[in-house]
């Protein structure tokens, strides 16, 4: 019988930021970049204490910044839980409107079947306007599937122009 292991990918502010991150020592320095390198389904990325508030990128066809973008099933979690791990979005520069616009940065977008254990999600926002899309709901944490799981999770002092200030969906 041939057991696959499932690769765990590292992050803390003092890692050594060698990919694939597969140890503390060359950990990622920033979220993005692990769960970037976390290529096999049902991957893991663990993070350790720090406000990770650097890097991302926007889902493919939107156009708002994720500060962290799961883009396929794999478990994102801490290592000490909401109180010490931080996600922190930015509002829109200038912002008129609660910190919504074009500038804007979420928190965390979740593909179908990814999860969120053990952070705090904060000052994450989306775009404003009238349009009907991922760029204007979940400000916090956007969930692409009813099947994405946000778990022992604090979402506060986020924004979205249409649902979902905190989360959408999942």
């Amino acid at each position: 019988m041939l057991v696959v292991s499932v690769p765990v990918h590292y992050v803390s502010p003092s890692g050594g930021h060698v990919s694939p991150f597969t140890t503390w020592e060359s950990a990622a320095t920033n979220i993005q970049d692990a769960v970037d390198a976390a290529l096999l389904p049902g991957s893991r990325v663990l993070v350790t204490n720090g406000t990770y508030a650097s890097s991302g990128r926007a889902a493919e066809g939107h156009t708002v910044t994720n500060r962290v973008f799961v883009p396929r099933v794999l478990r994102l979690g801490s290592v000490n839980g909401s109180a010490y791990t931080h996600i922190v979005g930015a509002p829109h520069a200038g912002s008129t409107q609660g910190g919504l616009g074009d500038s804007a940065v979420r928190g965390v977008y979740l593909a179908a079947g990814a999860s969120l254990v053990g952070f705090t999600v904060t000052n994450g926002f989306t775009r404003a306007g009238s349009a009907s899309s991922a760029d204007y709901y979940g400000g916090g944490v956007y969930c692409a599937a009813d099947d994405c799981q946000i778990e022992q999770c604090v979402l506060v002092g986020n924004g979205a122009d249409m649902c979902g200030g905190g989360a959408y969906q999942g």
